[in-house]
């Protein structure tokens, strides 16, 4: 207890908390005075001018604290030592239940066990009996338990139902391929049979040498050539491809190629042939396919082959002393799409010695192992590459 005026202790803490206190502020401090701390309240009685100031002894306000933690200690303790022996009670009782229902599993798996493992080790025999000459599991009435068991009996003969199912429908539909395939493969052979195949075409005609061949993308294509004579002075010369491919194609490949030969046996210049036949493809083309077409008359006598391009692919020509090279002209429309189009026709001339080489697109839109596209440059390099071949081939009478 303090019991001299506090302005006279000569504490610098204290004298601070005093003019603080003096000064009309309201707080709260913590001083050590006479080797004792003090917790130091102050704060200004405005009625009498006043300012109260409190001390109270550190060790005094925290009595009451170290009581209450000395009692929660105890009752801690206490708690602690209860739920030990609690616990150890449960683990005797939860042993106890263990072994009782451990004990009652044994015997009811003894009980029960023929009763379950019987169906199933009869079921397990039924699947494996099941091969691929034999898809038949029958329900059985040991199967027939009221429960799991019989679910999953009637699920295996269901399945064994749709199995034997699938089978029928896979071979049926085997068949069907079969079928169509043969019928795919003789509609190759009669296309190929419609194409000149036998060179040389014109055994007795030495002024000029035709070779030729195809070989469509799919079983049966819309690619076609011909060469034909028109008469003893004139031939026809025929590179076409019709759009899509397989069966349609093939189809409208047969049409075009016989309209187009008929048109041309009747006489008349490439242009005005070209035109006739677009009509005739026209008519009735209800599912819009078309055909590219390079269609040509050369004149034998002197070598002048009068052309007409309808959307097809330009000639490469090689003369007798130079390189291949593309002919570019002027493109008509493709047959079988627009009926009232009109088509022009343009001539060159083929000299002793020189090549003429047709193609489709399908060449140069061949793709290698890295799917690159051959292009008609390669394309051109190719033929470049192999054209000392050609000529020797040529002087051994081969058909080139």
């Amino acid at each position: 207890m303090l019991s001299r005026d506090i302005r006279e202790s000569g504490n610098e803490e204290l004298n601070a908390v005093v003019d603080k206190a003096l000064s009309g502020a309201i707080g709260f401090s913590e001083i050590s005075l006479d080797g004792e701390t003090y917790c130091v309240a102050y704060a200004p009685m405005e009625t009498v001018h006043w300012t109260q100031i409190l001390f109270v002894s550190k060790s005094e306000l925290e009595k009451p604290t170290e009581t209450l933690l000395s009692q929660m200690d105890e009752i801690t303790e206490r708690a602690l030592d209860q739920y030990a022996e609690q616990f150890r009670k449960s683990i005797v009782f939860t042993a106890i239940i263990m072994i009782f229902l451990i004990a009652n599993a044994v015997v009811v798996a003894f009980m029960f066990s023929d009763r379950l493992t019987g169906p199933i080790n009869n079921m397990t025999q039924k699947v494996g009996e099941i091969s691929k000459d034999n898809f038949v599991f029958e329900m059985e009435d040991s199967f027939r338990t009221g429960d799991e068991i019989e679910v999953l009996a009637r699920t295996f003969g269901e399945l064994s139902d749709r199995t034997r199912g699938y089978i029928k429908e896979i071979m049926e539909m085997t068949a069907q391929q079969e079928r169509a395939a043969t019928e795919l493969d003789l509609a190759a052979r009669i296309q190929a049979n419609m194409l000149p195949r036998e060179f040389p075409l014109f055994p007795d005609r030495t002024e000029f040498d035709l070779f030729a061949s195809m070989d469509p993308a799919k079983i049966v294509g819309g690619d076609f050539y011909d060469a034909f004579l028109i008469d003893d002075d004139h031939l026809g010369l025929v590179m076409a491809d019709v759009s899509d491919k397989g069966v349609p194609a093939a189809l409208f490949m047969v049409v075009s190629r016989t309209t187009l030969k008929n048109r041309a046996l009747m006489g008349g210049a490439p242009a005005e042939i070209i035109s006739d036949v677009n009509r005739s493809l026209c008519q009735g083309n209800s599912e819009n396919m078309f055909v590219t077409v390079w269609f040509a008359i050369m004149d034998l006598n002197t070598g002048e082959v009068t052309e007409c391009n309808a959307g097809h692919e330009d000639p490469v020509i090689k003369r007798k002393e130079g390189e291949f090279e593309i002919v570019r002209r002027e493109h008509g429309f493709v047959l079988g799409a627009l009926s009232r189009m009109d088509y022009e026709e343009d001539s060159f001339v083929l000299d002793e010695g020189d090549i003429l080489f047709l193609y489709t697109d399908g060449l140069p839109e061949a793709t290698d192992a890295s799917d690159e596209k051959m292009g008609t440059e390669r394309m051109l390099e190719a033929l470049n590459r192999h054209r000392n071949n050609i000529t020797e081939d040529e002087a051994r009478g081969k058909n080139v």
